[in-house]
């Protein structure tokens, strides 16, 4: 067991970057450990489904362009549907006719080997080995050689100090500083006087950063709803009202947007960590923690590295695991 622990790789997190990054290292049939605190894969790459209707909650759509899409997305590719409603000269974005959630199923493959559902990370430690002790909120403890956290920073900061691993001063002033926009979204669906509009809505009032119209981008067998993505500035003002509040506010602003027209709210989802505000200029970052002896590999990445997007939240995920696979 302790022979396998010197070649497994721990990775905290199973959105798009950890997802990337595990399927790297199974390539090179390294020993995987996913920990995901949550029931399925896929952080903001979420799709919601209700009675009768479905709905991509963060991610709208993607980029694709890594060749990565095409290898795992397979016979699957047919279901992307190419986004209409872009600016000129835009880049080509696609949306997944079953949900965005179905990009992060792709990159998990086939089964769950390795990966620990409902297992939240609460403290790393070194041991006389040399190898990192990851403990869960179960009290389980698990060993690997290297650790890749893929949690949005603030989270990973706090599970660093939880952990009473300190940062040296330049890495806690720069990772401290990477700042995420908060996001309310909400699922609405029709009422009297429906007005026409785009399928991809950017930014349609001062409160409001997106409608998105999900039958209409592509997604197909959800019925006629919206998505309503608030600005930073009023999910703040309203996180911490009652689901009723926020969703009778949000209503409003929908209705005063679409000029009349009457919409009802049916679902709300927080996103504390919604995105980042200015990713750092790098793929990845390896801090150097405080202390008199040498710490195993310790890697942050996700979309608040490189680039703010799934594209971004992938190559970060690879560009991990292949300096981790080069390093030993």
């Amino acid at each position: 067991m302790e022979n396998r622990a010197l070649d497994t790789i721990a990775i905290i997190g199973a959105g798009i970057c950890g997802l990337s990054a595990r399927r790297i290292l199974k390539s090179q049939s390294r020993p995987v450990l996913l920990f995901e605190k949550s029931r399925g894969v896929g952080g903001r790459a979420s799709t919601r489904r209700g009675d009768g209707w479905s709905a991509d909650l963060g991610a709208q759509y993607a980029s694709l362009v890594s060749p990565t899409w095409e290898h795992v997305l397979g016979g699957d590719r047919k279901k992307l549907t190419p986004l209409e409603s872009l600016p000129p000269n835009a880049h080509p974005r696609f949306v997944h006719q079953d949900g965005m959630s179905k990009l992060a199923r792709a990159l998990q493959g086939h089964g769950n080997e390795g990966i620990r559902f409902e297992s939240r990370v609460v403290g790393l430690r070194v041991d006389p080995q040399g190898l990192w002790q990851i403990g869960t909120h179960t009290e389980d403890v698990f060993s690997a050689a290297a650790v890749i956290v893929t949690v949005p920073v603030p989270q990973a900061l706090d599970l660093l100090q939880q952990s009473a691993l300190e940062l040296v001063p330049k890495d806690a002033q720069v990772l401290g500083g990477v700042q995420y926009q908060r996001s309310l979204s909400v699922v609405l669906e029709p009422g009297e006087g429906e007005t026409d509009f785009p399928a991809v809505w950017r930014h349609p009032s001062a409160t409001l950063t997106g409608i998105f119209d999900q039958s209409r981008k592509g997604l197909l067998g959800g019925g006629h709803v919206i998505v309503a993505h608030v600005c930073d500035e009023l999910s703040c003002e309203l996180w911490d009202h009652t689901p009723e509040a926020i969703l009778a506010r949000v209503e409003a602003e929908v209705c005063a947007v679409m000029g009349g027209s009457q919409w009802k709210a049916l679902y709300l989802h927080r996103w504390r960590y919604s995105q980042p505000k200015a990713p750092l200029d790098t793929l990845f970052y390896q801090p150097t923690l405080v202390g008199e002896k040498s710490f195993p590999p310790l890697l942050l990445a996700g979309d608040a590295f490189g680039k703010a997007s799934i594209e971004g939240a992938l190559v970060s995920g690879e560009a991990a695991a292949w300096a981790l696979l080069g390093s030993r």
